[in-house]
């Protein structure tokens, strides 16, 4: 007999209502929005993780020095789609990579916990928090490391790349109190992270949680761009004690212009999953604060924040692109273990870590037609070659289901009595289901329930468990259901009973189970009329073992575990096919092999080398077969590697110790095969120089055993402490290619120049005697770094003139040097007529009088001229050539090039776009 009480009935109904307010300071991951990005470190994009790319470039903020650009870019990363994953400002899966930050994921405690000496239960704990970095063109992790002994701490970068962190402290020596930090990549440029957010970790221990970036330094210490936060405290429910206080980007400045985004805070999101902020819209202005394009997001509010839509929009606030997100509920269904090897039902509650929810599924196209994605649950290898399954009993979820065969819906006020028929002896599980009772014909004082009595032939039938559901092994015949009340009196209500059979998967039996996580099955393209037209599929099984799954779960250095809030392990593929096709044939398909970190061993006990390298897996082996299952070409990678010179020593979370690692040379063996059995090899062997894991060198080996050899230096390499000391240690100074020994090119660039850290030369050299020759001198730079004298080969200077406050060449002037031309009135004239038309685009009619007005200037008017203008942030709108010639570019409402005409309006060129897919 199944009893169901009212109060039991409603509690189920109103779940997960009247939540609490929810501290993300007590939970592993602080600030959702910032943290989201450690998926990208801990799962990267690829196809060993079955992780597809995702993302949308937004808008794009040029700075004053050439080498630095501020991208805003959408992504969707499936990982941080989990069921009680907090959801970003932009929604459930989806990151916005703007500017930079510094996350930290928590492990147990805060780090600097315990930070006051005087205290009796203080300590000298040992760190174990993460931090995750995110900057233009990098992103990686690092931790400290603690000698508890003598309280010193060892920053430990464990991505290992050559990226410079460091940081400024409290000065507070019972603990580690981190104030800010400076980070350094290998150009030198310097990202400095002063502002930060602040969370609690109940009772009352208040940390930073996230830093983020302030400003950005160029290598000359030039600052090229600024950012402003939007900062708010927030205080528990009724309460004047604060949560949190927040730190949400609001402005990114640069010489050109800005990026500003438009935050809004949802105080109701305060009880539930997802960042109380959203970004509404993100805009790109220029320096006169008007819009150059704009994109507004609208999200399905409710439990969980998801993007629906993406608006981009003009100048004008027209809405020139749109796109639609439609989204999967994938769920994976946890049945209730009884004991006895037995399972019964689905769980009350499923498992946040394996399920998934907002699962990203389609992604329509401003031209026209969609992406649709198809992501499936992960699988792992598990021996399952001595199982036997049947339809009794419900021992193994991964092959057998239980699937609805009868479904009964009952009303008291129709009927008491409902009859079911068994045509079978077969295993059922019933689970009952009352939607209402009806109140008002309960006698006073008897209790609101509804039993549920099954019999056959009058005599009530026993289950063999009433877990969650009732098990029943039924012989054929007929059934009835009785609804009662208390006791034997009647019951008032309607509701449902359903009755469930096992389904069991046929033979053979794929050794594999699921696992926690999704990955991606397959990513079809289809036209505005819903046409197939391409497919690419992706299989995760062993390729020696087809019935094998070659996934395996790997931990992260987060040692925690699994909780409601943090998931720390990753499933990783060693062979993926990826399969290509549209509606009608199969085209082809690539298998690419991976290696491990257990792939990789040490003579030294418990010690795991390259973990940074090898942790999400390390491709070794590529095949490209075409539709009639025939190898076209394959590829081969050895690698060499080693720890990096006085690298810490770090524990990871399987038990072993590891090193930063850094890749010291790889050969690349590539063959393409023909179909007469014949095959041609070309080899490609590359080391890397240790002073900034940059390329050194590169020699090929084609099939007809021609040897080329490409050499480049850096500034370690030829003791250039100018450039060593600024940390512009990618830059190649210097150059040489020799084909089967036999010199056939070398350049090298000069930075002699005391003053500043910018070329001053380029020389090529005779390759008979190398007998140096200069190619190009710049012996003048303005503050900003423009090269604004520039002497060619022969001799020739070329004067440059910057306008738009200082951000655009305007003017070329060959055969004058800069300080000839440098205040001549029409000069200033013509920089002060761009200020003004960076200001209002109506001015520049204004400016090309100014600029022809320089063109006839008596004092240069010999020399040949060539004169620009612009719309800052979106491009050239014209040039004139030295003998007056003048194309005009106009753009479409997106920005892009659309006509090339001449200055009478003649069309010269005319561009259309396709999306590519």
């Amino acid at each position: 007999m199944k009893t169901i009480y009212k109060l039991l009935s409603f509690s189920i109904l109103i779940f997960g209502s009247g939540k609490a307010q929810r501290n993300f300071g007590n939970t592993p991951e602080p600030v959702p929005s910032v943290s989201s990005f450690s998926s990208y470190v801990n799962t990267p994009v690829s196809l060993s993780t079955g992780v597809p790319d995702i993302s949308l470039p937004l808008l794009n903020l040029q700075t004053s020095n050439k080498s630095l650009a501020l991208p805003v870019v959408l992504s969707y990363h499936v990982a941080n789609a989990a069921i009680d994953k907090p959801g970003s400002e932009v929604g459930i899966g989806w990151s916005l990579a703007k500017g930079g930050s510094v996350s930290r994921v928590i492990n147990e405690y805060v780090d600097e916990f315990y930070d006051n000496a005087s205290k009796p239960d203080y300590k000298k704990n040992e760190f174990d928090d993460l931090y995750y970095y995110n900057i233009p063109g990098n992103s990686g992790k690092f931790s400290f490391i603690r000698d508890v002994t003598n309280n010193t701490f060892t920053l430990n970068h464990i991505s290992g790349n050559n990226i410079k962190i460091e940081y400024t402290r409290d000065p507070n020596t019972a603990t580690l109190i981190i104030n800010s930090f400076k980070i350094t990549d290998e150009k030198g440029f310097k990202y400095i992270f002063d502002d930060y957010s602040k969370s609690l970790l109940d009772p009352n221990f208040y940390y930073k949680s996230a830093f983020f970036l302030s400003k950005i330094l160029d290598e000359s210490n030039v600052e090229v761009a600024t950012f402003t936060y939007q900062k708010e405290s927030i205080n528990k429910n009724g309460s004047s004690v604060l949560l949190y206080q927040s730190c949400k980007l609001k402005e990114i400045s640069t010489d050109f212009g800005k990026i500003s985004f438009e935050n809004v805070y949802d105080a109701l999101k305060e009880n539930g999953v997802d960042d109380p902020y959203k970004i509404n819209s993100v805009s790109l202005l220029d320096k006169s604060n008007r819009l150059i394009s704009k994109y507004k997001f609208w999200f399905e509010e409710g439990d969980r924040r998801a993007l629906t839509v993406l608006d981009k929009l003009s100048s004008n606030q027209e809405i020139i692109e749109r796109r639609n997100f439609g989204y999967k509920d994938l769920l994976f269904t946890v049945y209730k273990d009884i004991g006895g090897n037995d399972y019964a039902c689905a769980s009350e509650y499923y498992n946040p870590l394996s399920s998934k929810t907002r699962t990203l599924e389609t992604m329509s196209h401003p031209e026209g037609g969609y992406t649709r994605y198809n992501f499936q649950f992960n699988d792992i290898y598990y021996d399952n070659s001595s199982i036997q399954l049947n339809n009794n009993s419900l021992t193994n979820p991964y092959y057998q289901n239980l699937v609805e065969e009868q479904s009964i819906d009952f009303d008291t006020n129709q009927s008491s009595v409902y009859n079911v028929h068994i045509d079978a002896t077969k295993t059922f599980y019933i689970a009952y289901l009352t939607y209402e009772m009806y109140d008002d014909k309960y006698p006073i004082h008897m209790p609101h329930v509804i039993n549920f009595k099954f019999k056959k032939s009058g005599v009530e039938v026993t289950p063999t468990t009433t877990l969650g559901c009732e098990k029943y092994n039924l012989s054929p015949g007929d059934y009835t259901f009785e609804i009662k009340g208390f006791g034997n009196n009647p019951g008032y209500g309607n509701g449902n009973i359903k009755l469930k059979s096992i389904a069991t998967a046929p033979l053979p039996y794929k050794n594999a189970t699921f696992a926690t996580g999704v990955r991606i099955g397959s990513i079809e393209q289809f036209d505005v009329d819903h046409v197939l037209k391409k497919k690419t599929s992706y299989e995760y099984n062993s390729f020696a073992n087809p019935n094998d799954s070659s996934g395996a779960v790997y931990t992260s250095e987060n040692c925690q575990g699994n909780s409601e809030f943090y998931d720390n392990t990753v499933v990783l593929y060693k062979n993926v096919k990826e399969i290509y096709g549209d509606a009608t044939k199969n085209l082809g398909y690539t298998k690419y092999y991976f290696k491990m970190a257990e792939d990789f061993t040490s003579t030294i006990p418990l010690f795991r080398p390259y973990y940074n390298i090898t942790s999400t897996g390390l491709l070794y082996k590529q095949e490209i077969y075409n539709s009639q299952n025939a190898i076209t070409s394959s590829q081969n990678t050895d690698y060499v590697m080693d720890d990096i010179p006085g690298a810490p020593q770090y524990s990871t979370c399987s038990g072993y110790n590891s090193k930063a690692a850094w890749i010291k040379s790889t050969k690349v063996i590539s063959k393409t095969f023909f179909d007469n059995s014949t095959s041609l090899e070309n080899i490609s062997e590359t080391t890397f120089s240790p002073y900034n894991f940059s390329v050194s060198t590169v020699k090929e080996t084609s099939p007809e055993g021609i040897i080329t050899e490409k050499t480049v230096k850096y500034a370690s390499d030829v003791s250039n402490t100018k450039l060593i000391n600024a940390r512009m240690l990618t830059t190649a100074l210097q150059s040489e290619t020799k084909v089967n020994g036999k010199l056939v090119g070398k350049s090298e660039t000069k930075f002699d120049n005391a003053s500043n850290l910018y070329p001053s030369s380029v020389l090529s050299f005779d390759v008979k005697n190398q007998t140096p020759m200069t190619e190009i001198t710049i012996n003048n730079y303005d503050g900003k770094g423009n090269p604004r004298e520039v002497i060619s080969k022969s001799g020739i200077p070329t004067a440059i003139i910057y306008g738009y406050k200082g951000t655009q060449p305007i003017a070329k002037i060959t055969g004058a040097s800069y300080s000839q031309i440098a205040s001549l009135a029409t000069v200033t004239a013509a920089i002060t007529a761009s200020d003004a038309d960076a200001v209002d685009p109506t001015k520049e009619p204004a400016l090309l009088v100014a600029l022809e007005n320089l063109r006839k200037d008596t004092a240069i008017k010999d020399y040949s001229i060539t004169t620009y203008t612009y719309d800052p942030l979106i491009g050239t709108t014209s040039i004139t050539t030295a003998n007056g010639t003048r194309e005009v570019y106009r753009y479409d409402k997106s920005g892009r090039l659309q006509r090339v005409e001449d200055k009478n309006g003649k069309l010269l060129k005319e561009y259309e776009y396709n999306y590519k897919h």
